[in-house]
């Protein structure tokens, strides 16, 4: 009975072996080209009792001319409080 048995424990003793298939991991890689975008960057500069500070937002826009004529707006617009010569104006080629 012991001859019987001895291969059983042994075989129920041993791991398992599958068969796995290595996964490519770069075939499920999301490739994606990015989509060029042009920005307007507002700026004002300002100099409150001595405390020099800026600030800026940024638009975005259809394209460089168009950029170009609202950054152009932005400058030459007569705005309460804020000096002309304060305002400034960059147009930067990016990416979404």
């Amino acid at each position: 009975m012991k001859i019987l048995l001895t291969p059983l424990l042994l075989a129920t003793a041993l791991p398992a072996v599958a068969q796995v298939e290595k996964i490519e991991t770069e075939s499920f890689a999301v490739q994606q080209a990015p989509i060029q975008q042009v920005y307007l960057l507002l700026i004002t500069q300002s100099n409150v009792r001595g405390v020099k500070s800026s600030a800026h937002s940024t638009f975005p826009m259809p394209d460089i001319n168009q950029c170009e004529k609202e950054g152009k707006r932005w400058k030459t617009t007569v705005i309460d409080g804020i000096n002309g010569k304060d305002k400034s104006y960059y147009c930067v080629k990016g990416s979404k």
